[in-house]
């Protein structure tokens, strides 16, 4: 799995396939490693990030997308 920007995403024609929010910076690397494992998920775009460096939790959203 591979990061790209929400526009070459869309530049590329690709397929949206799910969005995950979360407050948890630990927990949604966690989840990224999950969605690694899906093969129909090639890239990954982290639309919004901010977190609190101390306490590791703040507002992450992050797409999935893969080939059509």
């Amino acid at each position: 799995m591979k990061e790209i920007t929400k526009k070459q995403a869309e530049e590329k024609n690709l397929k949206f396939i799910q969005r995950i929010q979360g407050t948890n910076l630990s927990q949604t690397i966690l989840i990224l490693e999950r969605y690694n494992e899906r093969k129909e998920v090639k890239y990954y775009v982290m639309e919004f990030t901010a977190v609190n460096e101390e306490t590791h939790n703040g507002q992450i959203l992050v797409s999935f997308w893969g080939d059509k």
